[in-house]
């Protein structure tokens, strides 16, 4: 059986997936941009309370700018994301939008081979073409519906 990494990315994609269909749940009381804030706001102080339940702290700062500013590059680009994620879930099924943002586990297989050279097993091939078809399905069944 799998280790502690497996069962946290096990409970990351469930999480992530309830995310999408708790989306449907939220009222028009807050815009995409504060849920997006909020969001990145909560995601901050749990990080920061974790981190010190764990003992790991916070590292110290050695006055690198190059770093802080890739940090501050790297926040703004993740605020981005949310805050698209949020517009789009709202718009978008939750059967649809599903399968297709699953294919983030398959680009990563094809980044670690092009970029690291790194060669997928047999288990990831397999189960890259599973998520793989079962977008190319939902987006033509999708197509037909309309």
């Amino acid at each position: 059986m799998g280790g502690k990494g497996e069962f946290l990315s096990l409970f990351s994609i469930f999480a992530f997936g309830f995310s999408i269909v708790s989306r449907k749940w939220h009222t028009d009381y807050l815009s995409d941009r504060e849920l997006s804030t909020y969001t990145l706001f909560f995601a901050f102080i749990f990080t920061v309370i974790m981190s010190n339940l764990m003992r790991e702290g916070v590292p110290k700062w050695n006055g690198d700018a190059f770093l802080v500013g890739i940090i501050v590059f790297s926040g703004m680009i993740i605020a981005g994301m949310n805050f698209f994620l949020n517009f789009a879930y709202k718009r978008v099924e939750a059967i649809v939008s599903g399968p297709i943002l699953s294919l983030e586990t398959v680009l990563s297989i094809m980044l670690a081979f092009f970029v690291f050279q790194e060669i997928p097993s047999v288990r990831a091939c397999i189960g890259g073409g599973i998520i793989l078809l079962s977008a190319v399905a939902m987006q033509i069944l999708e197509y037909k519906r309309r």
